[in-house]
């Protein structure tokens, strides 16, 4: 059976396939949010050297930013059940011999870089067949909730990981990395026993060459019009909140909070992000596409603009939050719009596309910041970056092809 069949749409608490997915990808984020804290000080422990220790960030970020195009057109190539457990199998065995190393003392910072740009590859694989198996499993309807739901599931996630990631390492080095590996065989176990059929219908238009066939999803996107004023928009919120939250980090810093208070900002405002996936399905039934969108632009611009007066991590979270709970609802509807309009055999590369366009936007958003606060201050860095996030959303309510994709639906 495939969700996108006509038979009458199961309830998603009902639906065992999707649920096997959500807690797939559960475990394999909870572990990896574990082990973001464990290994930087694992490298710090095999080095002198502050920056060779920070080469791991620099190499799993440029993994797995590089084999996202190439990871598309395999993932609209092969069937998606086996990608899924098999990517967890490279990641069971690269985490496997790092924690022997670890127990046995002949761990090197060598060891280390090779495993985290095996498992970002890997991970890269895994997190766009995870997106396109999402439409396998749920009806197109039901899409919205579904994202929504995924979207809370990495609030939660961000509230617990670290945490209990500093907790395990304080006990043993490699009880981190344990649980880690734990988290992929977890993952690859229910991945294995989904029972819908995760491949999309064959297509009639003939297979470019694979080089070729990079570009698709690129191509695909900005030749339509509503993809294409979704993505800007995204990837110009993706830097405001990039930068809006180094501001608060650097700027809370420079005052004195500690890196406690700092860690209960985060944890406050993933509370939002938890709210936000719990009415989202109400929002999404009530209101446009477009204006949960704005919805979460003007609160944004209102938040990121009183920011410059408050001097309390706590309340900042809070008020971080408030913006997690719009941003939520309009993340998945957007998602869920993305996929929806997209043919069933273009889903990876689209989705590859997507995630590398908005995402090329948000490691530019700290360095400017950081420049804002250095040149004018806090106050002056917030009300800047309100007021761009004010032209983004006005951007958004002014974007006729969104307001005729309502009209379409």
């Amino acid at each position: 059976m495939n969700a996108n069949s006509n038979e009458p749409a199961m309830p998603l608490g009902r639906n065992t396939d999707f649920i096997r997915l959500w807690t797939g990808g559960a475990a394999s984020g909870l572990g990896a949010t574990i082990t973001n804290l464990a290994y930087p000080l694992l490298a710090l422990s095999v080095t002198s050297s502050a920056g060779l220790a920070g080469l791991l960030g620099v190499v799993a970020l440029t993994a797995g930013t590089v084999i996202r195009l190439p990871a598309g057109a395999v993932v609209d190539r092969v069937p998606l059940r086996r990608l899924l457990v098999g990517t967890d199998v490279v990641r069971i065995i690269t985490t496997a011999a790092l924690i022997a190393s670890v127990v046995t003392g002949h761990l090197a910072l060598w060891q280390l870089l090779v495993v985290a740009g095996l498992n970002a590859s890997a991970g890269a694989f895994r997190d766009v067949a995870h997106s396109v198996a999402l439409r396998h499993v749920v009806s197109p309807t039901q899409l919205p909730q579904a994202c929504a739901a995924n979207e809370g599931r990495g609030h939660a996630i961000s509230l617990i990981g670290q945490p209990v990631g500093g907790l395990l390492y304080g006990v043993t080095p490699a009880l981190p990395l344990v649980a880690d590996l734990a988290s992929f065989s977890i993952s690859a176990t229910l991945s294995a026993g989904i029972r819908h059929r995760l491949a999309p219908p064959a297509s009639d238009a003939p297979r470019p060459r694979f080089r070729q066939d990079l570009l698709t999803g690129l191509h695909f996107l900005w030749s339509d019009p509503f993809l294409r004023g979704t993505l800007l928009a995204a990837a110009a919120f993706q830097f405001v909140f990039a930068a809006t939250i180094f501001a608060l980090i650097a700027g809370l810093d420079r005052q004195g909070s500690t890196a406690t208070s700092l860690g209960a900002l985060f944890a406050v405002a993933a509370v939002g992000g938890i709210l936000g996936a719990l009415i989202a399905p109400a929002l999404q039934s009530h209101l446009s596409l477009k204006t949960i969108v704005v919805i979460m632009g003007w609160t944004s611009t209102v938040v990121f603009a009183a920011f410059g007066w408050v001097h309390q991590p706590v309340l900042a979270g809070a008020l971080l939050g408030c913006t997690y709970v719009t941003a939520t609802p309009a993340n998945a509807v957007l998602f869920a719009a993305q996929l929806n309009r997209t043919p069933a055999h273009r889903q990876g590369r689209v989705m590859v596309a997507t995630l590398l366009i908005a995402g090329l936007a948000a490691p530019l958003g700290p360095p400017t910041s950081g420049i804002l606060l250095d040149a004018a201050g806090p106050s002056a860095t917030y009300v800047t970056l309100a007021a761009l996030t004010a032209i983004i959303t006005l951007a958004v309510h002014l974007n006729q092809p969104m307001r005729t994709h309502e009209a379409d639906r």
